[in-house]
């Protein structure tokens, strides 16, 4: 094991931070709502709020004062865990009484006696977070007084960094105060990671952990680290805590205290590279999804997972013991009955995220109503046919993902949810024959009220032009894929001028076999910031327009119909990473040029029938590194067409002509791939 060092770099976010940051995120909006809080309960959850904003500083020297330390401070320890205890308390205070007045305001009270009852039970909510904010003071005081015995300061000047913006992001504390005995649901991964450390190559690599916030990333890499560092399999260690101010002078000296801390030797520049620089890093890709087997998951409360086969008194359990359960991932389950779902849903009724993908689910049951907490709603590759109107009642979520479902029609009432941000519907990308990608979703009138959508693929607007016109409202558009006729070319134009923000851009005819194609001419000001652009139906000639891409950086066109070459357009694109022509060109020659795409690193070249020969000069797409190349019946080979590709790792052969395939085999490099297919 000589000769490698593992170096974590990593991004994190203090454990014990994420708890306080939630929940004051949800305070301050509850106090704005004069309507929602009595004014006695006002002040009460004031005071809170205020007092978790002044520990969240305290945070930032507890962790100073933990990295300045060999082994975690006990008391430190305790009193973090505690601070995070109260922390999902008050949030589960918070969100109760939120669930609460939604469900009343979903009544709607009519008449004398009802408009009674509702201001009783208003009354009642309040005494309600009242009495349980009056137990949550006295753990926030005594907190509080701990923290002044701990040494514990808001202003620790030797971490603070000039003119750096107050963010409840800082760096995560939590995973130094993580006993073996506490990590549960994570034997797999840990396992796995080991194996990658101690089997890996002997090479300069990185590992990136991946995930969504609290899932314990930085614990278990936390974990795996101490142990190896204890079984001495390495030569030399270094555990590094990056802050996205921290200068590289100051991460580089931090990183030699961390290797010769045993010996306390100052290191010299020139030491650092002789020393470190060949040393190679850890590296790998790991996914953290938990899953949870009953007896470990008495610790973990936020999240649960269920993953294969289950059965009911599973569930059972869990709604004895975890009724404040907020994300809920059920994946590729084989069996998935109604009662279980039923079941499932009525347990935890604070979930704000529920994820089905890859379950044999059919319907959505009605429960799912009155999850009025609900943010995402995952339900992709599933069977869901049909959208029912309840969802509605959803006014908090903000991501619906129902690719790979067979959903084509959304009800009226998905209009009412003002807060959505991602509608997603049909994902494939893939051109193998025209119109593959013909179809859609279908909106009905009202849309235009969705203004914080920043995802919608796809819609199909081919019945009218009243969504079109609508759409126009989305400003903050990011991602759209939309059905268009030959007819409303002008209207998506003005649309397109409307979306500033938009980065990736589908549209596709309504009938590609009828060339009834895209006029899209009229586009004068593209979003300035666009990265990708897929145009499938018949141009003709290539929009002008697309020459001021400046940051595109994917451009796929399929069946496009060019009679001319499109390259002395497109090498106008200067962060050109992935292009395709799919049936696009009817042109017999493309002639890449030296200097030109310098940042290509993918190129197809698929459907082009009339395509003779294919020229690139001697320093043409110095980064290629895969070429797909055919069905192209006509192709004459030239001599150079691989040898000029200095950086070509894989090229992909498809229909083409026996000849080209064997003068393309005589001059293959060793370290290239090659791959024949007889057809797409």
């Amino acid at each position: 094991m000589d000769g490698r060092v593992p170096i974590l770099n990593i991004w994190w976010i203090r454990m014990a931070e994420i708890a306080v940051g939630v929940v004051t995120d949800k305070l301050i909006p509850l106090l704005r709502d004069e309507l929602k809080l009595l004014k006695g309960v006002r002040s009460q959850v004031e005071w809170v709020k205020d007092e978790l904003l002044l520990i969240q500083a305290f945070l930032k020297d507890a962790d100073a004062k933990t990295e300045n330390s060999s082994e975690p401070n006990d008391a430190v320890k305790e009193w973090v865990k505690q601070l995070r205890e109260v922390a999902f308390r008050i949030e589960d205070v918070v969100d109760l009484y939120l669930l609460k007045v939604a469900k009343r305001h979903h009544g709607h009270p009519h008449g004398f006696v009802a408009k009674v009852g509702f201001f009783m039970k208003s009354i009642m909510s309040g005494h309600e977070i009242s009495s349980n904010i009056d137990g949550i003071k006295g753990n926030l005081r005594r907190l509080a007084e701990v923290k002044e015995t701990l040494g514990l300061s808001p202003n620790t000047p030797q971490y603070s960094v000039p003119n750096a913006p107050e963010s409840k992001h800082g760096l995560r504390m939590g995973a130094h105060y993580i006993d073996d005995d506490q990590l549960v649901g994570v034997d797999h991964t840990r396992e796995l990671l080991t194996h990658w450390i101690l089997t890996g190559e002997c090479r300069r690599t990185v590992i990136a952990v991946v995930g969504e916030g609290g899932l314990g990333k930085t614990t278990i890499v936390k974990n795996v680290y101490k142990k190896q560092k204890e079984r001495k399999s390495f030569e030399c260690y270094a555990w590094i805590t990056v802050s996205r101010w921290l200068k590289e002078e100051h991460l580089l000296k931090t990183i030699m205290q961390d290797l010769y801390e045993e010996d306390g030797n100052r290191v010299a520049a020139k030491e650092i590279s002789e020393t470190v620089m060949p040393k190679d890093a850890l590296c790998g890709e790991l996914n953290f999804s938990q899953v949870m087997k009953n007896e470990e998951s008495k610790s973990l409360s936020r999240r649960i997972s269920f993953h294969g086969n289950f059965v009911e008194h599973q569930v059972e359990s869990y709604r004895s013991n975890y009724g404040q359960i907020r994300s809920c991932f059920a994946c590729d389950i084989e069996e998935l009955t109604k009662p279980v779902v039923e079941m499932l849903l009525c347990s935890f009724k604070l979930l704000v995220a529920l994820d089905f993908e890859n379950s044999p689910l059919d319907h959505l049951p009605e429960s799912i109503g009155m999850l009025l907490n609900l943010k995402y709603v995952n339900l992709r590759n599933t069977q869901i046919k049909i959208i029912p109107k309840f969802i509605a009642k959803l006014r908090n979520l903000e991501t619906l993902d129902l690719r790979g479902t067979t959903v084509h029609e959304l009800p009226k009432e998905i209009n009412k949810l003002t807060k959505l941000r991602h509608l997603l519907v049909y994902s494939s990308l893939m051109f193998y024959r025209p119109g593959f990608l013909q179809g859609g979703m279908k909106l009905n009138k009202g849309v235009g009220c969705l203004t914080a959508l920043q995802s919608l693929t796809r819609v199909d607007t081919t019945d009218g032009d009243d969504i079109i016109e609508e759409l126009k409202n989305l400003k903050n558009m990011r991602q759209l894929g939309i059905n268009i006729n030959k007819r409303s070319g002008n209207q998506v134009c003005s649309m397109i001028n409307n979306m500033t923000h938009l980065c990736s851009l589908l549209i596709v005819a309504a009938d590609v076999e009828e060339h009834e194609g895209l006029e899209l001419q009229s586009l004068v000001d593209p979003p300035p910031f666009l990265q990708r652009l897929y145009l499938d139906g018949h141009l003709g000639s290539l929009p002008k327009w697309i020459a001021k891409l400046k940051s595109l950086v994917v451009l796929r066109l399929a069946w496009s119909g060019l009679t001319e070459d499109p390259i002395p357009v497109l090498k106008n694109l200067p962060d050109l990473v992935d292009l395709m022509l799919h049936g696009s060109y009817e042109g017999a020659e493309l002639h890449f040029q030296e200097g030109l795409f310098t940042k290509l690193k993918i190129l197809t070249l698929q459907s082009l029938p009339n395509l003779r020969a294919l020229k690139l000069d001697e320093k043409a797409l110095p980064h290629l590194e895969s070429l797909f190349l055919g069905p192209c019946p006509q192709m004459v080979q030239e001599p150079t067409l691989i040898q000029n590709l200095e950086s070509l790792k894989s090229l992909t052969l498809t229909g083409m002509p026996r000849h080209v395939v064997e003068n393309i085999k005589r001059q293959l490099k060793d370290n290239i791939k090659l791959y024949v297919r007889r057809n797409l």
